[in-house]
């Protein structure tokens, strides 16, 4: 049961996409979004009349199309009513997993934190599966936005850790590492945030955000430069008149270093501020 309306969705999924690519090309044949979306529709409605024949055992597959069709329409209601018949039927993890993920982004998108923080924790079930990196991420995204910063942070470590089953794929690998650069700035973490930044920019040196972390990277040695003012003086004020010597040239060997470390943190501040004017001049 359900073939001919199995049959009739692909066909009308197939049109869909083909509209898509001339939408994209610019129009073709007067192809305006609306178009698209109603073909995307009509699939969905064929799947999810294929899906209802069929015993619930054989569902699962008729049920994802429709998901996935109702998704590329914009119908995120009727999406999200269908990939949860879907993760109920399942038993793939990598379907499952990314089921999960799916909604998660849809509550995301219309707002709705509490939803969307379940699916995501669904997902990570599903530890063998690429998508826990995205899962995560947004997991982060969200405690950061709750100002929870060191779970964000723990979060975020989790993604950039490495060593899981599966590699973490470049995009949220440069997505994560670029949060942490920042969270670690809100933190007052600057050790971190340096080592983090520099990563970052060697690593994605093309990021449409490059310029953002080379701006950061400039306060971070600012502030850096400013810790070892304070350890200086603190170090300074521990010699009295009565130190001993030995303790008085140790106390005066720190001093010294930390004001020429303070120097040089100073110059790199100056430094990273110029390269970034001279780059934000040539853009």
């Amino acid at each position: 049961g359900g073939s001919a309306e199995f049959g009739l969705g692909e066909a009308a999924e197939e049109l869909a996409k083909l509209l898509a690519e001339k939408l994209k090309a610019g129009g073709i044949d007067n192809v305006t979004p609306a178009d698209v979306a109603a073909q995307y529709r009509q699939a969905a409605t064929a799947y999810e009349q294929a899906a209802k024949a069929r015993p619930e055992a054989e569902r699962s597959e008729a049920l994802w199309r429709c998901a996935q069709c109702y998704v590329s329409a914009h119908e995120t209601a009727l999406a999200q009513q269908i990939l949860l018949q879907y993760v109920k039927l399942e038993t793939r993890e990598l379907r499952l997993a990314e089921g999960w993920l799916i909604l998660g982004d849809l509550f995301r998108l219309e707002g709705n934190a509490g939803n969307a923080r379940d699916a995501y924790h669904k997902c990570l079930q599903y530890p063998n599966t690429p998508f826990i990196y995205r899962s995560r991420y947004y997991l982060a995204v969200e405690e950061m936005d709750n100002h929870n910063l060191e779970q964000a942070r723990e979060i975020l470590k989790q993604n950039l850790a490495g060593g899981g089953a599966i590699d973490i794929d470049r995009t949220w690998h440069e997505k994560s590492l670029f949060k942490m650069a920042l969270l670690l700035m809100e933190m007052k973490q600057y050790g971190e945030a340096d080592i983090h930044m520099k990563e970052f920019l060697k690593l994605f040196p093309e990021n449409q955000y490059a310029l953002v972390i080379k701006e950061q990277l400039g306060e971070c040695y600012r502030h850096l430069a400013e810790v070892e003012r304070l350890a200086a003086e603190r170090y300074e004020a521990m010699i009295k008149g009565d130190t001993p010597p030995d303790l008085r040239e140790a106390l005066q060997e720190q001093v010294r270093r930390r004001r020429k470390a303070r120097g040089e943190l100073l110059m790199a501040a100056f430094k990273a501020h110029q390269e970034l004017a001279d780059e934000l001049e040539r853009t």
